[in-house]
């Protein structure tokens, strides 16, 4: 827990946790998330077998940002638009990504992406990936 904490104030881009299965990795982040104040906005992402579209509109659904019938480029504007509010507001965005150890290269690829989301000092979007070794 101290590890993901200092990961969050540090505004470290990614966050890595990982173990063997059953050793409590998703309920630690479950507890994580129960405990995070009013300036971190929050998405979750528990379902790793989708596509990079799927996966985008899943984030800004858990974001709030509507998503029915949007390409993909108009998802990753909305996404951006949406972080750079949150951004000017003082708030951070995290996304948490459980089951990370199914991710397909291309599904890796796009989060990789995403944490390319920032301004000339900041980073717009953490991620804690979690995942079991395999």
């Amino acid at each position: 827990m101290v590890y993901i904490d200092y990961g969050l104030s540090e505004k470290a881009g990614f966050i890595l946790l990982t173990g063997e299965v059953g050793s409590g990795k998703t309920t630690l982040i479950r507890n994580f998330m129960k405990k995070l104040n009013g300036t971190v906005t929050l998405s979750k992402v528990f379902n790793t077998k989708v596509n990079a579209e799927q996966l985008i509109s899943m984030i800004n659904e858990d974001f709030g940002i509507d998503s029915a019938g949007k390409s993909k480029v108009q998802l990753l504007k909305d996404l951006y638009a949406f972080l750079i509010e949150e951004y000017e507001k003082g708030h951070h965005a995290l996304l948490v990504m459980d089951e990370a150890q199914n991710f397909t290269p291309d599904i890796l690829e796009e989060v990789r992406m995403l944490s390319n989301l920032e301004t000339d000092d900041s980073k717009l979007l953490q991620i804690i990936l979690v995942g079991s070794r395999n």
